[in-house]
C-alpha cells in the first residue's frame, strides 16, 4: 500500500499482487514488478520495507555491511520530487528501546499529579499494538493516535480528553493511554484485539512535513526548559507551526503570513477541518502568557498537526451523517483550484535539477557559516523558480537573477515576486505561497533553530511539486450529499483513485465509494475549476426532487427528465439535455399541493460489494457517470 500510495505501482499492478492467494506469491509478484521498473522503484521498495518491517530491515542492513556494500535508504517522500533534492530532508531519527523495558515501569502522568499504572493485560495489549502498528518506541510522533482510538469505536471527545491530560504527547504514551481507556470502559481484550486487527494502520501515518513540525515542537519545548523566562524561541516555533496549519485549512491563505498566534487560533476556530476545542484551549493558554503553559499547550498543538497532515494525500471525502440515511460529504483536506496549469518539465529542470543546487542538510551542524550559506542558496533557488513562474505566466522574457545577492536582497526579491498578480489566490496555490513567505521570515540562524532549515527545504520541495503540470490544480469534482436508498447500510466515504485526466475534450476521474455492505445510494455533486483562465462551476444536469405529488407523474415530466429514484412519495428527476423540466415540475407541484426542490447533478449507484468505483466525466458543461467496478449506475 505504501508503494501504491506514492504511485510506484499502479492500481492494475496492486490488483495483480493482491490477487495472489498466498503471501509468498504476493511477495514474489511485488518484487518482480519493482525490479522490472528499474532502480528507483527498487529503492522505494526498500524504503517501504524499512518502514514496514524493522526487524527484517535490520537483518538486510547487517548483511549489506558484512559484504562491505554501500546502501543508504533515504526517508520515504510523500510525493514524487526531483531526484536531486530527494535526500536533502533529514528524517527525524529516534533511539528505540525494547517494548518490555518501557512497559515495565510505564506510568502515564496526567494533570494534578495523577499517574496511571497499566495492568498486566493492558501492557500485553500495548505490546501487541506496537507490533501491529510498527510503532517506533522512541520519542517519536509519527501516528495519529487519536484517530486510532476513534477507529476502535471510542468517542472522539473521550479520546481527546484522555490524550490532552497526558504530560507527554509522544506516540508510545498516547497509545498506552488509549488502550487503557478502552479496557477501562469495556474490559474486553478480545474485542480490542479484533478491532486492532481490522484497522488499516496506513491511515494513521503522518506526512513527512508533520514529522518535521512535531520534531520542531519537541525541540522548542526542550529549549524552553533551559530558561525560566518566557522565551521568544518557543513563540517563534508555535507561530511557525500554527501558520503552517492554517495554510492547510484556508481556501484563500493569502493573509496567513500576516497573522500572530492569537490571529491564527481565531481563524483555525472557524474552519470545519479543525476540532473547535483545540484552538479554543490553546487561545486560553496563550492569553495567560505564562511559561508553565508551554508544556500544557504541546498536546493540543501536536494533535492539530496530526489531524491536518496525514500521510494519505488523495482527494477524499468523509461521510458525515445529518439524519437517518442522509450524509453530507466533508472533504478531509482543502484542495484548491487555480488557473495555474504548471510549467513544462524542461523549465523546472533548469531551476531545480543542476547538481550544484543544494548541499545535504544536517540539522546538527555546528558551523553557522555553513548553515547561512545553505539558507542563502535555498532562498536564491526559490527566487529563481518564482521568477520563472512569473515570466512564464506573463509570457515575458526570461529574467536571470544575479548570483551574488545577499540574504536580505534575496528575501526582498521573493516578497516582491509573490506580491505580483501571477501569485494571486486565483492564479497560484495560496498555501504554497504562504509557506514561501514563512521561509523568508523565519531565518534559521536569527531564530537559532536549525530545524527551520529542514522545513524550508521541505517547502522548496512542495514548490517544485506544485510547479508540475497537473489537471488537479485547475479542476475538481465536489461531492455534496449522499442518500442511502432502500437499504439499511451506512456510508464510510469516497476517494479519488485515478485522475483527474483531460482526455477527449473532457476531464475524467475515478472515485471509490466505501459502504458497510452492498448498497444503493443517491450521490449529488458538482465540479469546478478554471478553463482558459476563467473560473467555472457546473452542476448540470440539475436534479428536481418532487415530494407529496399524488398519483403518477404526468408523461410530460418523464419526457423532460429521467426518473432516478422513487421512494416514500418522493421522486428524484434528472433533467434531460433538452431542458424544460423546471417549469413542468413547478407546475405539477403547484397543481397538487406538492413541493419541488432543485439540486446539483445526481446519480443512483447500486454497489455489488462494500467497495465500488465510478468514473465521472465533465464535458460540454455536463457531468455524466459510468460504472467502473462492482456497480451499476443510473
Amino acid at each position: 500500500m505504501r508503494l501504491f500510495s506514492n504511485e510506484t505501482i499502479s492500481q492494475y499492478e496492486l490488483d495483480i499482487v493482491q490477487g495472489e492467494s498466498v503471501l509468498y506469491g504476493q511477495a514474489q509478484q511485488l518484487i518482480n514488478i519493482c525490479r522490472q521498473k528499474g532502480e528507483r522503484s527498487c529503492q522505494r521498495f526498500y524504503e517501504a520495507l524499512h518502514e514496514e518491517d524493522t526487524i527484517l530491515a535490520e537483518d538486510i542492513d547487517a548483511a549489506i555491511h558484512e559484504g562491505e556494500l554501500s546502501f543508504s535508504v533515504q526517508p520515504q517522500q510523500d510525493t514524487e520530487h526531483p531526484h536531486s533534492l530527494s535526500s536533502h530532508i533529514p528524517a527525524p531519527q529516534e533511539e528505540t528501546q525494547p517494548v518490555s523495558s518501557l512497559l515495565q515501569d510505564l506510568k502515564l502522568k496526567c494533570g494534578f499529579g495523577e499517574e496511571i499504572q497499566l495492568q498486566q493485560i493492558e501492557q500485553e495489549l500495548v505490546r501487541e499494538a506496537v507490533t501491529t502498528l510498527q510503532l517506533d518506541t522512541g520519542r517519536s510522533m509519527s501516528l495519529n493516535v487519536c484517530e486510532f482510538g476513534v477507529l476502535l469505536g471510542l468517542p472522539r471527545k473521550l479520546v481527546q480528553d484522555c490524550l490532552f491530560e497526558l504530560e507527554s504527547a509522544e506516540d508510545f504514551h498516547q497509545l498506552a493511554a488509549v488502550i487503557h481507556i478502552f479496557m477501562e470502559k469495556t474490559s474486553d481484550k478480545e474485542r480490542l484485539r479484533q478491532k486492532m486487527a481490522s484497522i488499516n494502520g496506513y491511515r494513521l501515518l503522518l506526512s513527512r512535513r508533520a514529522k518535521l513540525l512535531l520534531k520542531l515542537l519537541q525541540s522548542g519545548l526542550a529549549d524552553c526548559h533551559c530558561s525560566e523566562e518566557f522565551t521568544q524561541q518557543f513563540s517563534n516555533v508555535c507561530l511557525f507551526i500554527l501558520r503552517d496549519c492554517l495554510a492547510e485549512t484556508e481556501e484563500d491563505a493569502s493573509e496567513v503570513s500576516t497573522l500572530d498566534i492569537m490571529g491564527c487560533l481565531q481563524r483555525l476556530e472557524r474552519t470545519s477541518l479543525v476540532d473547535v476545542t483545540i484552538p479554543r484551549e490553546l487561545a486560553e493558554l496563550w492569553s495567560e502568557r505564562a511559561a508553565e503553559n508551554f508544556q500544557r499547550s504541546v498536546p493540543f498543538i501536536a494533535q492539530l498537526v496530526r489531524d491536518l497532515f496525514p500521510r494519505l494525500d488523495t482527494m477524499e471525502f468523509d461521510a458525515v451523517p445529518v439524519r437517518r440515511g442522509v450524509y453530507h460529504c466533508h472533504p478531509r483536506a482543502v484542495r484548491r483550484v487555480t488557473s495555474f496549469e504548471g510549467l513544462p518539465a524542461r523549465i523546472i529542470r533548469k531551476v531545480i535539477e543542476p547538481k550544484s543546487v543544494l548541499p545535504p542538510v544536517n540539522e546538527e551542524r555546528t558551523s553557522f557559516g555553513s548553515q547561512a550559506e545553505e539558507f542563502t542558496r535555498l532562498c536564491l533557488k526559490t527566487a529563481d523558480a518564482l521568477q520563472r513562474v512569473q515570466d512564464y505566466q506573463s509570457k515575458g522574457t526570461i529574467t536571470t537573477l544575479r548570483r551574488n545577492l545577499d540574504k536580505q536582497d534575496v528575501a526582498t526579491e521573493i516578497r516582491r515576486v509573490l506580491a505580483t498578480e501571477a501569485f494571486g489566490c486565483s492564479c497560484f496555490d495560496s498555501g504554497v505561497r504562504a509557506r514561501l513567505l514563512t521561509l523568508v521570515e523565519f531565518d534559521p540562524l536569527s531564530c537559532n533553530k536549525p530545524l527551520f532549515l529542514s522545513l524550508h527545504y521541505d517547502t522548496f520541495l512542495s514548490l517544485a511539486e506544485s510547479l508540475k503540470a497537473n489537471d488537479r490544480q485547475c479542476f475538481q469534482f465536489v461531492f455534496e450529499e449522499v442518500h442511502m436508498y432502500q437499504c439499511k447500510e451506512g456510508l464510510h466515504g469516497m476517494r479519488s483513485v485515478r485522475g483527474p485526466v483531460a482526455i477527449d475534450g473532457g476531464i475524467e476521474e475515478v472515485f471509490q465509494f466505501s459502504t458497510t455492505g452492498r448498497a444503493s445510494f443517491l450521490v449529488q455533486l458538482h465540479c469546478r475549476g478554471y478553463r482558459d483562465g476563467q473560473y467555472f462551476q457546473c452542476n448540470q444536469p440539475l436534479l428536481y426532487k418532487m415530494s407529496n405529488v399524488s398519483g403518477t407523474l404526468p408523461q410530460e415530466a418523464e419526457g423532460a427528465g429521467t426518473v432516478v429514484a422513487n421512494q416514500a412519495g418522493t421522486t428524484w428527476l434528472r433533467e434531460s439535455p433538452s431542458g424544460g423540466l423546471k417549469e413542468i415540475a413547478e407546475r405539477i407541484a403547484q397543481s397538487c399541493g406538492g413541493t419541488v426542490e432543485t439540486g446539483s447533478c445526481c446519480f443512483l449507484i447500486n454497489s455489488w460489494s462494500a467497495e465500488c468505483e465510478i468514473r465521472l466525466l465533465y464535458k460540454d458543461d455536463t457531468i455524466t457517470a459510468m460504472a467502473e467496478r462492482n456497480a451499476d449506475i443510473y
